[in-house]
């Protein structure tokens, strides 16, 4: 057959590494934090949403802050008028049964999920695609696929994830946890960011400084 070219046109972009060099003692103080059941009662989570900003998480926020800036200017070659800024940040633990429902983070850019502690079937970060924007045909007609698993048909992507496994994704992107079925718990650090500065052409009406 012909040569053949297929471009995945307005995907959006998963950002995915590991953090090898992490101190254990972060993770040790991470997994102490004070924690209380999230509202929805499916999972826990600390009662500090600032946690990035403990002395002890120091060395860690500053290696989130470069991948950050990596995927933000590097990759996606974002404007350097902002300065992307981690806003909030908490630890998730998972127990036996636990959950999270599928969700996307309001009043934020750019989200992530750095994983202290996780096992096998401890629970994926599914994402699951809008039906509302980039489909791959119009959402009301419902085609059907042979082997919907690819990045062109699949209408969601889960993640395994392992230990020391940092994700940036854009906040609008709909997520979830699928349910833990270990009997050991699994712990995470979630955060939000947020661009600080001249956002828009500074000529133009719609221009802000946040």
């Amino acid at each position: 057959m012909e040569s053949i070219t297929i471009t995945p046109l307005y995907a959006i972009p998963l950002y995915h590494t590991n953090l090898t060099n992490v101190d254990l003692s972060i993770h040790k103080f991470l997994k102490e934090q004070e924690l209380v059941r999230m509202p929805a009662n499916t999972a826990d989570y600390s009662v500090n949403k600032n946690i990035l900003d403990a002395n002890e998480c120091k060395p860690l926020k500053e290696q989130i802050q470069a991948h950050v800036e990596n995927f933000i200017f590097d990759q996606l070659q974002v404007s350097k008028k902002s300065i992307p800024t981690i806003e909030k940040s908490w630890v998730n633990r998972y127990g036996p049964g636990d959950f999270a429902q599928t969700h996307f983070h309001r009043n934020s850019l750019l989200s992530g999920c750095y994983y202290i502690e996780t096992l096998p079937n401890s629970g994926n970060i599914v994402f699951q695609k809008d039906r509302s924007f980039n489909n791959l045909f119009d959402a009301s007609v419902d085609m059907g696929f042979d082997n919907p698993t690819n990045i062109f048909n699949s209408t969601f992507w889960p993640v395994s994830p392992v230990t020391g496994d940092l994700i940036l994704f854009p906040s609008h992107v709909s997520h979830g946890v699928s349910k833990n079925i270990t009997d050991q718990f699994r712990f995470s650090l979630a955060f939000n960011v947020f661009p600080r500065g001249q956002l828009g052409d500074i000529n133009s009406t719609d221009a802000i400084v946040v």
